[in-house]
């Protein structure tokens, strides 16, 4: 798993993953700001493989950031 970079609003570490019944959450306790992946069309067969599947892709729309010159 990618380490979770601060949030990107507020610059806080005080930020959780969020398992949720049909996909990943994760938040900054800080300022609320959030991002999640739920979406789900039955391809992944067991919990597991849908939680990490969800989690990593949460992980990297979380890290993502913008280039400011």
């Amino acid at each position: 798993m990618d380490e979770l970079k601060p949030c990107p609003f507020c610059g806080g570490s005080n930020i959780t993953i969020i398992t949720m019944l049909y996909g990943v959450k994760i938040e900054c306790f800080n300022c609320g700001a959030n991002v999640a992946d739920t979406k789900d069309n039955g391809e992944y067969r067991t919990l597991g493989n849908a939680k990490k599947h969800h989690e990593n892709k949460a992980i990297k729309a979380w890290n993502r950031r913008t280039d400011h010159d």
